[in-house]
């Protein structure tokens, strides 16, 4: 009975693991990074030769807070990544051996379901706070290229384009709500085995 419950168990984590690993999620969220950095990269270039004004500070801060968000982003994903492939050593463990087998495929699947989790956090705030900037930054250069006048943007040009683009940060809340509640389920299979 106990192994007719943990082939159950094994069965179910062997799909989910599929599954987690056919998702396309991280590659789809990885090119929409891509894009908005291309973007943002773009503008900051654009304004950089194009403005004839001195005030070149505001953009090496705009640049320093991408290269900041990027690096925090590698950071990230690579804590969650070390964490997962330490976890994967359970291949080792002899497949007879069900119990302690199927616990560490469930340790392995809910670290995958964690990498999934730290991705979308943080491509959610590296969007919250890049996207506001890329709309006032695509308005300077609009400005340029279409206006007579150049009018740098203001303090009010920053708050109305975060107030805009401030429901991008639950846009992804449905996500992160489903992968957590994935990652609890494994987490709970996990607890009933070692019952």
């Amino acid at each position: 009975m106990e192994y007719d419950k943990l082939d159950l168990i094994q069965q179910k984590a062997k799909y989910l693991l599929n599954d987690l690993r056919e998702d396309k999620d991280g590659s789809n969220t990885l090119a929409c990074l891509y894009i908005l950095v291309i973007l943002y990269v773009i503008c900051l270039s654009i304004l950089y030769i194009m403005k004839s004004d001195p005030g070149y500070i505001k953009f090496v801060i705009y640049l320093v807070l991408l290269l900041g968000l990027l690096i925090m982003y590698r950071i990230r994903m690579s804590e969650a990544f070390r964490d997962s492939n330490s976890l994967s050593s359970y291949t080792k463990i002899d497949p007879a051996d069900k119990a302690n087998y199927t616990s560490g495929l469930l340790k392995y699947l809910s670290s995958g379901y964690n990498v999934k989790i730290v991705r979308i956090k943080t491509v959610r705030l590296i969007y919250t706070i890049l996207l506001p900037l890329l709309i006032v930054l695509i308005g300077e250069v609009w400005q340029i290229f279409f206006s007579e006048e150049y009018v740098s943007s203001g303090f009010w040009h920053h708050v109305f384009a975060f107030a805009i683009c401030s429901p991008i940060y639950f846009f992804f809340g449905k996500d992160i709500e489903q992968r957590q509640f994935d990652k609890e389920d494994v987490d709970t299979m996990v607890r009933k085995i070692h019952l």
